[in-house]
């Protein structure tokens, strides 16, 4: 069995540094191999690359802003997000890869992430994590929703968070194990035009494989580390964040 993971990457050098450290330290089960593939778009990192690492460059053109307070999405963001997802999952598909681990780069992975989530047997399957939406203002935002645009009941989210398991969803995104039926079904991240109250490429991915008849469900044992804003990778270096277990 032969998994295909990475993504579009435009990031700092010293994230990325420290998530392909985390990319090249994640287990397999017996008679797993990974490769890895990454499209580098306003951003050339292949010299932190090893030689069976695999890359392209694809400038889209789009500006992108974060800040400590916040990440900007725009209309012409998500389209050429959209755009790079897409490209990957033809990537793996004419690839022949079993599997495609999406895994955002700015993730620190958890290195019984992959092992556990194939474990799992699911056709699309996420990890969950939560990230801190304003610098302390105590929101937290799940990767993960049941409804609508992120919508999801209390008691979902208590379960997501507090007891351990795997749990059926609506949609989820930026650390998921999709499988080549969900790719050959035609499930895709294109925007759907029709859809305006709902928008961004993780939400068009998740409605077509519903519509596809696939079950999505996230996972909350293998959390990964969302390196965020650049104040959580400064305490993520200076060992005042780990990766949680």
């Amino acid at each position: 069995m032969k998994i295909l993971i990475g993504g579009p990457v435009r990031q700092e050098l010293d994230i990325f540094t420290e998530y392909i450290k985390s990319v090249r330290a994640l287990e397999l089960p017996d008679g797993y191999t990974a490769e890895c593939h990454f499209i580098f778009n306003e951003c050339d990192l292949s010299h932190l690359l090893l030689p069976n690492e695999t890359y392209e460059i694809i400038n889209t053109g789009s500006e992108y802003s974060c800040n400590e307070k916040e990440h900007v999405w725009s209309k012409s963001n998500y389209d050429h997000m959209s755009f790079l997802r897409n490209h990957m999952l033809d990537h793996a598909l004419t690839g022949d890869y079993d599997y495609y681990f999406l895994a955002d780069s700015d993730l620190i992975l958890h290195p019984e992430t992959l092992r556990h989530l194939l474990s799992l047997n699911k056709d699309l399957v996420g990890e969950l994590f939560w990230t801190e939406y304003v610098p302390g203002g105590g929101d937290f935002w799940i990767n993960a929703w049941e409804y609508d645009q992120c919508y999801s009941e209390r008691e979902s989210i208590r379960k997501w968070i507090y007891e351990p398991g795997i749990y059926p969803c609506g949609g989820t995104g930026a650390c998921f194990l999709i499988s080549k039926k969900v790719i050959k079904a035609g499930v895709n991240y294109t925007p759907i035009h029709n859809l305006r109250c709902l928008y961004g490429e993780d939400r068009w991915f998740c409605i077509r494989a519903v519509v596809n008849g696939f079950d999505i469900f996230v996972d909350n044992q293998c959390r990964p580390l969302h390196l965020y804003r650049r104040s959580v990778f400064e305490q993520y270096k200076n060992g005042k964040l780990n990766v949680p277990h």
